[in-house]
């Protein structure tokens, strides 16, 4: 028969926890702090980059205490993230073509260089990038927009990454208490 007796110093395991911190809340705040700054930077990683109104808007913000929340302001995010009309099994709508001026404004690799303003040729630029804006609303309408889950990409990766984080947290709280 083999036997094994331990003799634990009770007076040592108290001084050692006493050495731990204070307010553990403390070091989980920090956690979830690291948890929200990694969260927007993976969802702004995942986000479409085609027009970055969408990623500028990411942010994190702890409601609470215990929570993180990571979040877009843009106020398409959850078209976006969910996809619109006919693409997704929802009735047709046609944007407003004033809104997505400033898109294809942008893709539409239109140069004003070489025109002055008032001229007849920065007209005819202007009115071919109204007509472009149009035309993808009438796209929009017909056929509507792909869903891109961004956002749930990000909430599967985080829900995975988080308890490491918090690990690793407790491990440094835990290394500063050893020292």
């Amino acid at each position: 028969m083999i036997s094994y007796d331990a003799k634990l110093d009770i007076d040592e395991v108290l001084a050692r926890f006493q050495k731990l911190p204070a307010d553990l809340d403390a070091v989980m705040g920090f956690a979830l702090d690291r948890i929200g700054i990694e969260g927007a930077r993976r969802a702004r990683a995942e986000a479409p980059k085609r027009f970055s109104t969408l990623t500028e808007g990411i942010h994190w913000a702890r409601p609470d205490a215990s929570t993180v929340a990571i979040v877009s302001s843009a106020r398409y995010a959850a078209y976006v993230e969910a996809g619109t009309g006919p693409a997704v099994g929802k009735p047709a709508y046609m944007p407003n073509p004033v809104h997505l001026y400033a898109y294809v404004k942008s893709t539409a690799r239109v140069s004003f260089r070489n025109t002055r303003a008032g001229s007849r040729a920065r007209r005819a630029q202007l009115d071919e990038i109204r007509d472009r804006a149009w035309a993808l609303a009438r796209y929009i309408q017909r056929h509507g927009t792909k869903p891109d889950p961004y956002m749930a990409r990000t909430q599967a990766y985080m829900e995975q990454r988080a308890p490491e984080i918090v690990e690793r947290e407790l491990a440094r709280a835990g290394a500063r208490v050893s020292s």
